[in-house]
């Protein structure tokens, strides 16, 4: 729960980082977030192009398969999101 009332904080840039650094440290704490996700970036970007080269026609099979399981998922997990009929009581 504390996550949840957090995250409008932490989807903002600088929001976490004013919590983490002291306010004169603050554009130290901005510069390694955004160095770090660029670089993270790269390596996932690099990382997916070899998956994709050396998986071929089972790297589609594989989002086929966590698409259902992601659909499972919300279908049995989160009732609420399943269309009702209309015909039940309110």
């Amino acid at each position: 729960m504390c996550v949840c009332a957090r995250a409008p904080a932490l989807a903002r840039p600088i929001g976490w980082l004013s919590a983490e650094f002291p306010t004169e440290l603050l554009w130290v704490g901005l510069i390694f977030t955004v160095n770090t996700g660029v670089a993270l970036h790269v390596v996932m970007s690099q990382v997916i192009w070899l998956v994709t080269c050396s998986m071929g026609t089972r790297f589609i099979t594989l989002f086929v398969a966590a698409d259902l399981f992601l659909i499972w998922f919300v279908y049995y997990f989160f009732p609420e999101s399943v269309v009702s009929s209309g015909t039940e009581d309110v």
